[in-house]
């Protein structure tokens, strides 16, 4: 069992903060059940600030659109409880289709819209006359909660997401190093370098919630295009070396023997992955590994096919791990006067559509609306 470290203590000491403020307000004008205030705070409350005000935010709009939902709902069908049944099922259902479409934050809308109608409804479906006053009781009690956790949040050692994913992108940089070292020093991979490798995968896959969330964060004006593009690149390391690595390894089986021209040019890329040789840029080992495919090719005819092969990987390689430089540092500088010139173009993946099983979704959804229309 390992201790909470600082950050995991800061993180409770605010979140009870939040929730002793939330509960004293509540009793002190005084509302119905203050402990739903209280326990609001813990609902949305997250260690960085702008999840914490994203889940704010979307979770008072779904708060008042499900009082909504309800007060039309109940008294519409009080003398019909199979039609209450079936339109509180349908509206939880349609919702939570929704919900599991958009992938963004913005999905707590449609999830909160859907759970708080049966929340607020259930216990007053047999007094539809005071449904209003009850879902205005709720909402009040919700949204104090949801206040107060931001607002101590927000003035109480705020912590912000940039400075966390800038740690999160030289971590990714740092495993790329390497797995990169060890392709480009005539070693295949082993067990370890495809632990990294899977390491890598996911650290990657990591990103994806961090950055959506980088737009909330009000301390932070870093621009999350430079981050979406990272990661875009970031993804495409792992085939990139793969790839490095098969065509590498298929040209030293056709080599006669080891050159001691492409090894020595291999040590300087890796040296400048590894960020030793600062004095050579990218662009230059871009034209010597043109000049050195040529002149490979005139001595060793046979073996073109090969060599062309391993410098154009190593050549995409360059250009991604570039790419990959200059956008975190974009990201570090914040707003920089230009954005920086990419080279490994992977518009299919920045933006791109995303795949959605509708048919599982709509399974999924129909599923807890059929469970409520039961009960």
């Amino acid at each position: 069992m390992t201790m909470p470290t600082w950050r995991e203590w800061l993180f409770s000491a605010k979140a009870l903060l939040a929730a002793l403020l939330a509960l004293y307000i509540a009793l002190a004008i005084p509302l119905d059940n203050p402990y739903w205030a209280m326990a609001s705070v813990y609902v949305v409350s997250h260690p960085l600030s702008g999840a914490t005000r994203s889940k704010a935010l979307y979770r008072a709009l779904g708060t008042l659109l499900g009082a909504a939902a309800s007060v039309a709902i109940i008294p519409t069908f009080a003398q019909q409880p199979l039609m209450m049944s079936l339109a509180m099922s349908a509206w939880i259902g349609a919702l939570l289709f929704l919900s599991l479409l958009d992938r963004t934050p913005r999905s707590y809308i449609f999830m909160l819209a859907a759970y708080t109608v049966p929340l607020i409804s259930l216990s007053e479906v047999n007094h539809p006359a005071t449904l209003f006053d009850v879902a205005l009781a709720r909402s009040e009690e919700i949204l104090l909660g949801i206040v107060c956790a931001s607002l101590v949040n927000a003035v109480v050692f705020p912590s912000r997401i940039a400075p966390i994913l800038g740690a999160r992108m030289d971590r990714l940089l740092a495993d790329g190093r390497e797995v990169a070292a060890r392709l480009l020093a005539s070693k295949a991979l082993d067990a370890a370098d495809q632990a990294t490798l899977n390491r890598l995968l996911v650290d990657v896959m990591g990103l994806d919630g961090m950055i959506v969330q980088l737009s909330y964060d009000s301390s932070s004006h870093l621009p999350a295009r430079h981050a979406r593009d990272f990661r875009a690149r970031m993804a495409m390391l792992i085939p990139q070396l793969v790839s490095l690595g098969d065509a590498l390894q298929a040209m030293r089986r056709e080599l006669p023997q080891p050159l001691p021209e492409l090894a020595e040019y291999l040590q300087q890329v890796a040296l400048w992955i590894d960020g030793s040789a600062l004095q050579v840029s990218g662009r230059q080992l871009q034209e010597r590994s043109r000049q050195l495919e040529v002149w490979l090719a005139d001595e060793h005819p046979r073996q073109a096919l090969a060599i062309e092969s391993a410098l154009r990987q190593l050549r995409a390689l360059i250009d991604l791990w570039q790419d990959s430089i200059d956008l975190r540092q974009s990201f570090a500088d914040g707003h920089p006067e230009r954005s920086p010139v990419l080279h490994y173009r992977v518009e299919q993946l920045v933006g791109g559509p995303r795949y959605y099983d509708h048919g599982l979704l709509a399974f999924s959804a129909a599923s807890v609306a059929l469970g409520v229309f039961l009960l």
